[in-house]
């Protein structure tokens, strides 16, 4: 059963995407273009995405995809892992 914590996320998703299956956090997110450290613990990390060059654009020339920053927070649950901004970064990342 999908969290009521993240209705949100879910919601936004259905926006970008068109549509979403609520048990989308039962499956794996597309791994990240690289993960950069910032610092020496291995929880200091950022995940970088990229578009695609076939991802959507209205524009002929394509520019500069924009920049979006999504902080995880940290919860402290073990529950509540990168899996879930993970998905919502990869439908945005999709859509260019």
């Amino acid at each position: 059963m999908f969290n009521q914590a993240f209705d949100w996320q879910r919601d936004l998703c259905r926006t970008i995407v068109g549509g979403m299956s609520d048990d989308i956090l039962t499956l794996r997110p597309p791994p990240a273009d690289a993960r950069l450290a910032y610092g020496s613990d291995p929880n200091q990390f950022l995940d970088l995405r990229l578009p695609s060059k076939d991802a959507p654009s209205k524009e002929k020339s394509k520019p500069p995809a924009p920049l979006i920053i999504n902080i995880h927070g940290g919860f402290w649950r073990a529950k509540y892992n990168l899996d879930h901004a993970s998905h919502l970064c990869a439908a945005l990342t999709a859509k260019g």
